[in-house]
């Protein structure tokens, strides 16, 4: 008897893993006598069909499987790759960077249907946790500056940031413009334990330039100091507010700041733990009420967080603590929410209840910042739907909206006055202040 060998497969292909999991990748081109193996594993397997499907990333050998006095194949090599999230569609600007004289209405949009976009005009970068969520409205300008956007969704990588300068100009006596001033760089240097951003980024002499300062958590401002290209100290006005101003020389500038460890500085209320949240803040008795129910802690031991955003999962706790912490009478059912996270219990009552359906059928999205529609939306539902009475002054709250009914009920029953007298903004994050307040409008006593 001959032993032969088998020849090497041809067409032997692959598909690589498409979905955040890393295990929907894909041998194709195969048949019943060959077997594959993962790098690394000692074992064949045996391929049954015309595809190997359910792969984690990884190299792969194919080869024609050893039968009778036929030995098996040389192995031929495949590759699959992990899934790698696409990129959201950069924010764009109309109209784009110019010179105005009065004043400027600019949009930005994003071509990705349901991205939600954040921008900046203070010169820091746009994130999810940083910067103003735009709500289709345009942006009125009459001062110079430099707007940076950037588009964020799940499953998405968060785009480039879009950036756009707009110019004030002076006219002349004529009618018509006269050129822009020569204007100079105001360069925030890198800080340790904290951030400095400054607005505009670029400014003429005389110009009023802003200077913000934000220490990391557990940290203050120990310095300040500004100087020109010649090594000369600019004087800095402090505002008293976490801003300083500076009056623009004829001269590029650098901003440069050190900070410090905080001292520990006592509250007026030897039983309230929180040095971030004053007396006369709208939201202190709203927390006060909170952290005497449990409702909430703070992000440390003396200090709430009043400003920080919060995520549909903390949110869900909030409420399910504020309505008894009852057991649900089954589980979630969303493919995120597992079983042992501190939020479990609240997602299972919440959509038990009626409060919220998740972000899609087997997803809640725990980890997604929760916007003040969403929550106003949960709160409503928590309390029944009921129908509001009277008309609400919110001008960018469209009657077909979602979230309609819930901000007039708010509006009606003195839970929400809105961010001004004509809006509510509701796709901007909800804060932690916004959130205790809210639910103590709701059901506090």
């Amino acid at each position: 008897m001959t032993v032969t060998k088998a020849t090497a497969p041809t067409g032997v292909g692959k598909t690589d893993c498409n979905t955040t999991a890393n295990d929907d990748g894909t041998i194709t081109g195969v048949d019943n006598t060959m077997e594959y193996q993962k790098s690394g594993d000692s074992a064949w397997t045996a391929v049954t069909g015309t595809s190997v499907t359910g792969l984690v990333p990884g190299t792969y050998s194919v080869r024609i499987a050893a039968a009778g006095m036929a030995l098996a194949s040389d192995a031929v090599s495949v590759t699959i790759a992990e899934y790698t999230a696409p990129k959201a569609d950069t924010p764009v600007f109309t109209p784009g960077s110019q010179s105005f004289t009065d004043s400027i209405d600019v949009t930005i949009t994003c071509a990705l249907n349901g991205a939600i976009v954040y921008y900046t005009d203070d010169g820091s970068t746009p994130s999810a946790t940083n910067g103003t969520v735009t709500t289709g409205a345009a942006i009125t300008l009459d001062a110079t500056k430099t707007l940076k956007a950037i588009a964020v969704m799940t499953g998405y990588d968060d785009s480039d940031v879009a950036t756009a300068t707009y110019t004030k100009t002076t006219p002349s006596s004529g009618g018509g413009s006269t050129p822009a001033p020569e204007t100079y760089a105001v360069t925030p240097g890198s800080a340790e334990n904290g951030k400095i951003t400054v607005s505009p980024e670029n400014a003429a002499e005389g110009d009023k330039v802003t200077v913000t300062v934000t220490p990391d958590e557990g940290y203050e401002l120990d310095s300040l100091t500004v100087k020109d290209k010649d090594g000369n100290e600019i004087k800095v006005k402090d505002n008293g507010d976490g801003t300083f101003t500076i009056e623009m020389p004829a001269s590029e500038i650098e901003v440069e700041a050190t900070f410090k460890e905080a001292e520990e500085t006592p509250g007026t209320d030897d039983d309230f733990p929180f040095v971030d949240v004053p007396e006369d803040a709208y939201y202190r008795k709203p927390v006060e009420w909170a952290v005497e129910k449990g409702v909430t802690n703070g992000v440390s031991e003396d200090e709430y967080g009043p400003e920080l955003s919060c995520t549909r999962a903390q949110v869900v706790t909030f409420l399910w603590i504020t309505c008894g912490s009852e057991d649900a009478g089954s589980e979630t059912g969303f493919d995120d929410v597992d079983v042992d996270e501190y939020y479990d219990k609240a997602v299972a009552w919440a959509v038990e209840q009626g409060i919220t359906a998740g972000t899609s059928e087997n997803e809640f999205s725990p980890e997604m910042t929760i916007t003040r529609a969403q929550f106003v939306t949960m709160l409503w539902a928590a309390k029944g739907k009921p129908e509001p009475d009277g008309e609400m002054p919110f001008k960018d709250v469209p009657e077909d909206a979602y979230y309609a009914k819930a901000v007039a009920w708010a509006y009606a029953n003195d839970i929400t006055a809105g961010k001004s007298a004509d809006s509510f903004a509701p796709d901007d994050p909800c804060t932690r202040g916004q959130i205790m307040t809210l639910l103590y409008n709701a059901y506090g006593e």
